[in-house]
């Protein structure tokens, strides 16, 4: 029996992602919690960065439900945990600073 399992871990970093829950507030509420399952099972009409990313997205969840491994085509690699996935329409990018970044020092622990 192993003592550890794979994880792979990520940041949905849209600070435009579509406004969902349509709330009555007069700033940019940035990528709340659960903002990025539209960009995973559809319903993405945003910009053209923001649905390559939603297609991106739909490949790496795809693919993990089916091998176990969330991987898509033309995606940079998404490698395990130490390393957390940076998904933003700008960039998908892998980071090591997540925790220091988000003030997470349990994580180190």
């Amino acid at each position: 029996m192993e003592d550890h399992t794979r994880s792979y871990q990520y940041e949905f970093a849209d600070r435009h992602a579509m406004d969902y829950l349509e709330l009555p507030i007069g700033f940019p509420i940035g990528a709340p919690h659960g903002s990025e399952i539209r960009y995973v099972f559809g319903g993405v009409s945003g910009t053209p960065a923001q649905n390559a990313l939603a297609a991106k997205m739909l490949g790496y969840w795809t693919n993990f439900a089916h091998t176990g491994v969330p991987y898509a085509a033309g995606a940079p690699r998404w490698n395990q945990y130490p390393k957390v996935q940076v998904l933003a329409p700008e960039a998908i990018t892998a980071s090591t600073t997540f925790p220091q970044d988000h003030k997470c020092d349990l994580w180190n622990q």
